[in-house]
């Protein structure tokens, strides 16, 4: 009798670190789509050109570059299942959500363009990815990650 490898009993392998295991149909999507918006957040601002004055964008700025690596490794990290990246996401975007609480005008670096249904397509997609809305949304997941995550490690010392 031949029966299918579940995610499950994959995820149990001991050498197992390939990207291939993300592409089972039962690896949890919360982590997957969290993985990606978490990139996402470290890449996208270098793609936007806000006009906010001087001092504000060079704040902006800082904030930018000081999560930008965090975020990156964290997001691929997740993908890989490890515990720490779950608690450094929720780290990083408690403290993404606190600097949006006390630098409010950088919620005007996020303002939708509506010159063209492009501009205002591209302009929503940094304002859910960069701004609070994906922050809220990593929080919301952060059960789910610390389900999964950590899952291979404690296996193997079973």
């Amino acid at each position: 009798m031949v029966s299918e490898i579940t995610y499950r009993e994959k995820m149990m392998e001991p050498q197992d670190n390939t990207t291939s295991r993300r592409l089972y149909v039962d690896y949890p999507w919360p982590i997957w789509l969290a993985g990606w918006i978490a990139i996402l957040k470290g890449v996208v601002w270098l793609s936007s050109d806000p006009n906010i004055p001087q001092l504000q964008l060079t704040v902006l700025g800082y904030k930018y570059l000081a999560l930008m690596i965090p975020l990156i490794v964290c997001g691929i990290a997740l993908w890989n299942l490890k515990r720490w990246a779950a608690w450094g996401l929720g780290v990083l975007c408690a403290a993404d959500i606190l600097f949006f609480i006390f630098f409010p005008f950088a919620m005007n670096a996020l303002a939708l363009n509506r010159i063209s249904l492009v501009s205002l397509i591209f302009t929503f997609f940094v304002f859910v990815v960069n701004g609070p809305v994906s922050d809220i949304l990593i929080l919301i997941l952060l059960p789910v990650f610390f389900r999964y995550a950590g899952k291979k490690d404690e296996s193997a010392s079973d």
